[in-house]
Parts: structure tokens; C-alpha cells; sequence
């Protein structure tokens, strides 16, 4: 079994966050099964929607909530999951996705739809829907026009006492505000009041309930997006994307998995002075340190000692341009991929790596990169490897 560097919920982060954008399957199958339950408040008399109220009664179409009275012992274990939906989530988070949008009132529940506030009026003033002998009428059924003004015409199963009367004041307050039409009732979602229900936004909204508290500096973010978008290859930027998050096997992160001996040899195989960490690997060390000198001097942006690698991801991304920035990330994706590659080369193949060698390697292979994606006119190498600012503006 390979070793799980970095965390599932972190790789389902969108990538300015530090994840992959990868999706989350459980949530996936929320999102799908909420398409079931979306389509259930419609009651278009559709042939399945018929089989499912005779089975579960006539309940379980139009209703945002589908209780424990939709759900007998012998429901299939479909059934249960539509049911079940948000259970290990925000309570109610479907009918908190979705809203009444009030025409005539005709087809909408006055207790259990939301269409006078952001949630549904029995759970707003629940004593209120306890006392009422009305929980399933609609809105158009308890409201009585009259010459232009708002008449309700509610029925309790005793009298109020006077702290309820107060809430049945507040509640003739919101039902007030809300303004009708000779138009039907439908059904929308928020926060886009009315618009189509998609598998994409529910996913956006079920993560969002679900995702792990993680989170990371806004200049953080933005080199985690930038990384994406330069032209460098897919697992040059993936390797780059885990060396930000401290996940690339060094001995030190090898001893601290007890993959290796904690008595064994954790010095860095290039210099064999230091442990092998990632700082002391791509930047501290002696060789990695003048090549990122060369480097700079190369793309003639001033140099100053970094204390970590997202500084120096930091200060190539501010300079220039969007063309030049991406390329400066290119630039930098190249360098730790080359410190890598050297670093497996010496310590697998007892290969050999010199400052001048990685830097021209460096040079040759952001220039086969930038050329793969070039949309303009092209330049050579010697023009790559004197004027490379030049050749990122074309």
C-alpha cells in the first residue's frame, strides 16, 4: 500500500484554497439524490411520482422535508436515502436550498413551505404550528381578501395566552409584507430566487456544509492557483503543489513515518551536512542556494535569502505582467523539479550535480515548456537563455 501524503479533504479543496478540486464522492451522491427529491416537489402526476405517494402517501410530493411518516419499515433503501438527506449535515439544509415563490398561494403550504422569510413559518414559531388545527392548509386557503387588505383566518384548538399572542403579532407582520399575484406558485432555489435546480450548485452548496475548517493565507492562495496555470507540466505542478504542503518524501518526512530508521542517515544526499528537509533541500542548501541566485540574476529580479518557499513563489509571482508572472511560476516549478530529479539522480544512480549543469537544464526545459504552449511567434534558446523576460512578453 503507497503512502497517503496529503489528506482526502484537503485534496477536495478548489485549488486556491490548496486542493485539487478533486470532487467529493459522498457529496456527489447528496447532490444526485437531492435531484430526486428537487423533482418530488413537482406534482405533475409524472408515473413514478403516482407509484411512490400510493407506496408512502400522497405526502411525499411537494415537501421540502420528508419525515420520519415518509419513511415506513418496509421503504426501499433508495427511498431511505432521499429521506434521509442532510441527516449527517446541517439539519434541514434542502428546504433551507429552497423557496416558495408566492403567486396566488394556491399550492403552497402556509406552515411547512418557505415563503415568508429564510425558513418555513412552523419552525419559526413552533408553538404556534403545535396549536393550530390547520398544518396542512395552504396560504390561499387561510387568507381571506378582503377590499384590498390582508384578512387571515386562523383556528387554534384553545385560546392564546398572551406571550402567544405576541408571537401570532410578529407573524401577522411577515405574512403581511408579502405581496400576491394571479400567477402560480412555484418553486425556486437560493440564493438565485427562481432559478433551476442543478447538480453543480447543489454540490457547491453540500460541500460548503461539509468541507473541513482549513484554511490558508490569501497570498497562499494565490500561489496555489498560480501553480495550475503556468505551462509547465501536470506532474511538475502536482509535485510542486505537495512540496507546498510539506508532502514530498524527504528522509526527515520518511524518518517521521517510520519508513526509515531514526538512527539511519537523514543528510541531504547533494551535501551531506544537513537533515534532509525541504527547506534545506530546495532552498538552504549550499547548491540549491547559488542556483537560485543564478537564477534570479538570469530573469534580473534582485535576490534576497527567503525564509520559507512560498516567499520566493511570492516574489517571482508580483513581478511584471500576467504573462511574465505565469512564466516566473513556470520558472520556479522548473527549479524544485530539477533540485528533485538531481536529488534522486545522486542518491539512486550515484549520478552527479553541479550549479552550472542544473542551471542550464533548468533553462533548456522551461524553454521547451513556454514553446509547447506558444501562441505567438516562437524564440530560439539563445534568445530564451539571454533576454527570457523578451520572450515571455511576445
Amino acid at each position: 500500500k503507497k503512502i497517503s501524503w496529503i489528506k482526502w479533504d484537503i485534496v477536495c479543496l478548489p485549488k486556491k484554497k490548496g486542493g485539487l478540486d478533486v470532487r467529493d464522492v459522498r457529496v456527489v451522491n447528496i447532490s444526485l439524490l437531492a435531484k430526486w427529491h428537487w423533482q418530488l416537489l413537482f406534482d405533475d402526476e409524472a408515473v413514478w411520482k403516482e407509484v411512490l405517494k400510493s407506496k408512502y402517501g400522497t405526502r411525499v410530493v411537494g415537501r421540502p422535508e420528508l419525515g420520519e411518516e415518509c419513511k415506513p419499515w418496509f421503504a426501499s433503501l433508495w427511498w431511505k436515502d432521499i429521506c434521509s438527506i442532510g441527516c449527517n449535515l446541517n439539519h434541514n439544509w434542502f428546504s433551507q436550498c429552497v423557496i416558495k415563490i408566492l403567486g396566488n398561494g394556491m399550492c403552497t403550504s402556509f406552515w411547512w413551505d418557505t415563503w415568508a422569510g429564510e425558513i418555513s413559518l412552523k419552525d419559526r414559531f413552533p408553538r404556534l404550528f403545535s396549536i393550530s388545527t390547520q398544518k396542512d392548509s395552504s396560504v390561499a386557503e387561510l387568507r381571506c381578501p378582503n377590499s384590498g387588505l390582508q384578512v387571515w383566518s386562523f383556528v387554534w384548538r384553545r385560546g392564546l395566552f398572551e406571550w402567544e399572542q405576541a408571537s401570532l403579532n410578529e407573524l401577522m407582520e411577515s405574512i403581511n409584507m408579502v405581496s400576491f399575484s394571479d400567477a402560480d406558485d412555484r418553486w425556486g432555489r437560493r440564493p438565485e430566487k427562481g432559478a433551476a435546480f442543478t447538480v453543480k450548485s447543489t454540490y457547491r452548496n453540500v460541500y460548503s456544509l461539509s468541507a473541513p475548517a482549513f484554511e490558508v493565507e490569501p497570498w497562499h492562495a494565490s500561489i496555489f492557483n498560480a501553480i495550475w496555470k503556468s505551462p509547465a507540466p501536470s506532474k511538475v505542478s502536482g509535485f510542486v503543489w505537495q512540496l507546498l504542503h510539506s508532502r514530498v518524501p524527504t528522509r526527515n518526512n520518511l524518518v517521521t513515518r517510520r519508513i526509515l530508521d531514526v538512527g539511519g542517515d537523514s543528510s541531504y544526499a547533494l551535501c551531506g551536512e544537513e537533515m534532509e528537509t525541504e527547506l534545506h533541500l530546495f532552498l538552504y542548501c549550499e547548491i540549491a542556494l547559488l542556483v537560485w541566485m543564478e537564477i534570479f540574476s538570469w530573469l534580473d529580479v534582485p535576490f534576497c535569502l527567503p525564509h520559507n518557499l512560498f516567499s520566493i513563489f511570492n516574489c517571482l509571482l508580483g513581478a511584471g505582467d500576467y504573462k511574465i508572472r505565469y512564466g516566473m511560476i513556470m520558472i520556479c516549478n522548473s527549479v524544485v523539479w530539477t533540485l528533485w530529479r538531481c536529488r534522486n539522480s545522486i542518491l539512486f544512480d550515484n549520478g552527479r550535480g553541479t550549479v552550472a549543469d542544473l542551471v542550464e537544464a533548468i533553462k533548456v526545459s522551461t524553454w521547451k515548456w513556454w514553446m509547447s504552449r506558444a501562441t505567438t511567434s516562437h524564440c530560439l534558446l539563445y534568445e530564451w537563455c539571454v533576454e527570457p523576460r523578451l520572450c515571455l512578453l511576445r
